[in-house]
């Protein structure tokens, strides 16, 4: 649990500075006369990022308070682990998008790309998560056969 969970604050820096960086990045960068921030495409790819940032910041805080009341839930830190990592790598992916091939060739959105990737494989694959989940729920169990 604690691995799951205190492992993945690292990427909520990095996603918020990446994040902040590409706001600036959308309200600076003109085409046609205008900034690009003012397309709807690109604002709401941007407000997907937050929401993504958001919601992995408060999973990866309901985790934290787990562990430091006791709690024995299982679901919170593995839940955590899951969407920090996918928020991660989906932030850097819309990061690299909006700034075009700077995005690949320097900066936040580059490294937290580079980082984030191999997150959704260590502490437990993000595949094994969605298991661990599962059994927790009591899914995937194997039912006895009755006997008459």
């Amino acid at each position: 649990k604690w691995e799951r969970t205190c492992l993945f604050g690292i990427y909520l820096g990095s996603m918020r500075r990446t994040l902040d960086s590409t706001l600036r990045h959308v309200q600076e960068r003109e085409q046609f006369g205008t900034a690009i921030g003012g397309f709807q495409a690109v604002s709401h790819r941007v407000v997907d990022m937050l929401a993504r940032y958001e919601t992995a910041r408060l999973m990866l805080y309901r985790a934290a308070r787990g562990i430091d009341t006791g709690s024995e839930d299982r679901i919170g830190p593995a839940l955590a682990k899951l969407v920090v990592s996918e928020a991660a790598v989906q932030l850097g992916l819309d990061a690299i998008q909006l700034r075009g091939a700077l995005g690949i060739l320097d900066g936040e959105a580059e490294s937290l790309l580079r980082d984030a990737l191999p997150a959704r494989i260590f502490s437990g694959t993000n595949e094994i998560q969605k298991n661990n989940i599962a059994r927790e729920l009591g899914l995937g169990e194997r039912r006895r056969a009755r006997r008459r």
